[in-house]
């Protein structure tokens, strides 16, 4: 998101007073600001996807929002969890407002405040191309954030294309036809499907990857996009979808969050046709110019290559995802 203050000379050094446990604080300076719970009245502030979060006070969300005088000019909205990691969602100050450590000390209020909910670690995602990119991670460096790393790539795509490019994979038809494989919709999941899936995401590649799990997912699920993978009527596998907020206008766009196959089946192109099934699915229901977007993991080298060699040339965008993280201490409750 555009907008991330500069971070590292930000702060009490640069004439403002900020104490991290006050929920609102007042900046000395030519103009008086203060912090306060965003609403949907700071929504230009953040991505339209996550506009929802402001207009729900009921959302598991921190939004802090720096205003001046009565006017929004800064917010760091954060998704709160205690059982899957944090998720910073966006950290934005107006171009006006920036360099004079709004940016930082938004930041800290907002981890403050999740440890106060008893969050114990917060990441952020963002890309290659992120608007002032390295002004954010300069921010995030500055607040003891763990090292930027490279974790993906991100596509976005026609779902038209996507589904030509995946159609015509050689060992396709072989797969759609395999017999002890089935692609159910997601809302099919069966009540012993439970112990299946702790089992998948416990295996390490899921667990080193948070993002993968399901549960890390509490937004609703796009119900007609979303498949489950099934090998002799066992779970084996999932991907799973949301609808996104888009502009009026603009055509549908589903991204798809999270991709996971048992270990035992990498290499053996079922998460192919499980996405076969998807797209196919998608453009039934959206239009095959509704917009697929979805990221592939590093760690996963084959799913890695194949983005790159038969997607990404087809894509509207193509752009790497970038990660970092920080431990909170969480605060006993009273």
């Amino acid at each position: 998101m555009g907008g991330h203050d500069r971070g590292p000379d930000a702060g009490p050094d640069a004439g403002w007073m900020f104490k991290a446990d006050e929920r609102l604080v007042a900046l000395q300076g030519p103009t008086p600001i203060a912090f306060v719970t965003a609403d949907e009245k700071f929504a230009p502030l953040t991505y339209p996807r996550f506009a929802l979060c402001l207009a729900q006070p009921e959302a598991n969300c921190v939004a802090v929002g720096a205003i001046a005088g009565l006017r929004p000019i800064g917010l760091a909205l954060a998704s709160c969890g205690s059982s899957f990691p944090s998720r910073l969602l966006s950290l934005n100050v107006e171009s006006d407002w920036r360099q004079r450590g709004i940016g930082s000390a938004m930041l800290a209020t907002c981890e403050s405040e999740l440890a106060t909910r008893g969050a114990r670690l917060v990441m952020a995602i963002h890309s290659s191309r992120t608007v002032l990119r390295a002004a954010f991670e300069r921010t995030l460096a500055a607040a003891a954030w763990e090292p930027t790393d490279h974790v993906g790539w991100r596509v976005t795509g026609a779902c038209g294309s996507m589904l030509e490019a995946v159609t015509a994979w050689p060992a396709l038809r072989k797969l759609l036809n395999a017999k002890h494989y089935a692609f159910p919709p997601w809302r099919e999941m069966k009540a012993d499907d439970t112990a299946a899936l702790d089992r998948l995401c416990g295996q390490p590649a899921c667990r080193a990857l948070p993002v993968l799990a399901p549960a890390r997912w509490p937004d609703p699920v796009e119900p007609v996009t979303s498949v489950v993978v099934r090998r002799n009527d066992v779970l084996v596998g999932w991907v799973i979808s949301q609808r996104q907020t888009v502009p009026a206008g603009s055509p549908p766009a589903i991204h798809y969050v999270s991709a996971y196959l048992d270990r035992e089946l990498w290499h053996t192109g079922i998460m192919i046709a499980a996405y076969h099934h998807a797209f196919s699915r998608q453009a039934a229901a959206f239009g095959p110019e509704s917009l697929a977007k979805f990221e592939t993991p590093a760690s996963m080298d084959g799913m890695f290559r194949l983005v790159q060699r038969r997607f990404a040339p087809l894509a509207l965008s193509a752009d790497q995802v970038f990660c970092t993280w920080k431990r909170i201490r969480g605060q006993a409750a009273a």
